[in-house]
C-alpha cells in the first residue's frame, strides 16, 4: 500500500510492478486526512455515494481511478453517479470488477462502455448488410459497402480506445464518403489521422460489391479526405491529444453505408428513397438512441442540416441538446468562405458553448 503522502498515487489504490497501479480497490484506511484530489476516488473506493456527490459538488477532481475504485469495491451505485457525471473509465474498470467478482458492475461497464457501443455497431452492421439487396433493387444506387464489415478492426480499434473516455458531446456525421470512413474505420476520418494521431490498428479485407474504380488500401491509402482534415485538425487545434479529444467529444456516422452510383460518385442517403431506405434510416435511427443512452451524451451535434433532422427524430422525447454545425465539406461555400476560418469559428464556437 502506498503511503498516503504520495502526491501521484490516489489513497486507497495499491501499487504493482513498476509503480503501475492494478484495479484491486483496499479499503480506505481510517483516521486519515484526505486530500481533496483524491476525495472521489476514495469516496467510491469506500462505496458512499453521500460523500462522493459532497465531493463532486464541491469542485474535487476525478478521472478513471474513480471508477477503478467504485467496480473494484462493487459499489454499482457510486460507478454509476461516476458515469452518469462524465467520470471516465478504461478497460481497467472492467478488470477490477471481474476479479471482485462483482458482476453487476461488471454487466454496467459492458453496457455503458465501450463494449456496449461495440456491440450496438454490430447489430447496425448485420441489419444493414440485410437491407444491401433491397437498396440495389429499389434505388440508384449501384454498389454497397459496409465499412463495419471490411474494416471493422479500425473501427473496433476506434470504439475500444475512445468511446470510454467520458465524452458528453457526440459529432454526429451523415455517412462515409469514399476516402474517409470508408478507408479507415473512423468517423470523418482519414488514414493519416487514423494511423498516426488516433493510433489505429487492425487489418481490412475487399468488400463483395465494392466498385472497380475504388480499390480498399487500408491505412496505406494515401489520398486523404478533405472534411476530415478539416475536422480532425480542429479537434487537435483545441484539445491537443486524442484522449482530451475523446473525453469532450465522441464522433459517429448515422448511416455506416457507403453508397456509390455507375461512375462511382458518392451518393447520400437524403438522395434515395424507397421502402428498404425507410427500415435502413430506422436501424440507424435506433442504433443512434442506443450510443447516445450507453454513452450518457447530453448533447449531439449534427455536423451538417440531414444529421440534425435525424438526430431530432431519432431523440425526440429525450432531454439531449440538439443542434447543429457547419459541414466541412469542400462543396460547401460555408466551409471555404474565408479561406475556411469562418467555418472553423462556427464549429470552435459550437463546440466549446456549454449549454444549460
Amino acid at each position: 500500500m502506498v503511503d498516503v503522502a504520495d502526491p501521484d498515487v490516489p489513497s486507497g489504490v495499491a501499487t504493482g510492478e513498476g509503480g503501475a497501479a492494478p484495479p484491486e480497490v483496499p479499503e480506505v484506511p481510517s483516521g486519515v486526512l484526505i486530500r481533496s484530489q483524491r476525495e472521489c476516488t476514495d469516496a467510491a473506493a469506500a462505496g458512499d455515494l453521500t460523500r462522493l456527490k459532497r465531493a463532486h459538488e464541491d469542485g474535487c477532481a476525478w478521472d478513471e481511478w474513480a471508477c477503478k475504485a467504485a467496480a473494484g469495491g462493487g459499489h454499482l451505485e457510486c460507478l454509476k453517479y461516476l458515469h452518469e457525471n462524465g467520470c471516465a473509465w478504461d478497460e481497467g474498470s472492467c478488470v477490477a470488477a471481474a476479479r471482485g467478482g462483482h458482476l453487476e458492475c461488471l454487466q454496467y461497464l459492458h453496457e455503458n462502455g465501450n463494449m456496449g457501443v461495440m456491440e450496438s455497431a454490430k447489430k447496425l452492421s448485420d441489419k444493414c448488410d440485410s437491407l444491401t439487396k433491397s437498396i440495389l433493387k429499389e434505388t440508384s444506387v449501384a454498389h454497397v459497402t459496409n465499412p463495419l464489415n471490411y474494416v471493422w478492426e479500425y473501427h473496433e480499434s476506434y470504439l475500444s480506445q475512445y468511446s470510454g473516455l467520458g465524452a458528453k458531446t457526440l459529432l454526429l456525421g451523415m455517412n462515409p464518403g469514399p476516402y474517409g470512413m470508408a478507408r479507415c474505420g473512423v468517423p470523418f476520418g482519414t488514414t493519416n489521422i487514423a494511423k498516426d494521431f488516433l493510433k489505429i490498428t487492425g487489418e481490412f479485407t475487399d468488400p463483395e460489391g465494392r466498385h472497380p474504380k475504388r480499390p480498399i488500401e487500408g491505412l496505406d491509402f494515401e489520398r486523404q479526405e478533405i472534411s476530415g482534415t478539416r475536422l480532425w485538425g480542429l479537434l487537435q487545434d483545441i484539445w491537443g491529444t486524442p484522449e482530451e479529444i475523446h473525453k469532450n467529444v465522441f464522433l459517429v456516422n448515422h448511416c455506416p453505408l457507403l453508397l456509390l452510383g455507375e461512375t462511382g460518385k458518392n451518393i447520400t442517403p437524403d438522395k434515395i428513397s424507397g421502402n428498404a431506405v425507410k427500415k435502413l434510416l430506422k436501424a440507424c435511427d435506433d442504433h443512434l438512441k442506443e450510443v447516445v443512452t450507453k454513452m450518457g451524451i447530453t448533447r449531439v451535434i449534427g455536423v451538417g442540416k440531414y444529421a440534425e433532422k435525424r438526430a431530432l427524430l431519432a431523440l425526440k422525447g429525450l432531454d439531449i441538446d440538439i443542434t447543429t454545425c457547419w459541414h466541412p465539406s469542400p462543396a460547401s461555400p460555408l466551409a471555404n468562405r474565408n479561406d475556411g476560418a469562418d467555418w472553423r469559428a462556427n464549429v470552435t464556437n459550437i463546440l466549446l458553448t456549454e449549454t444549460s
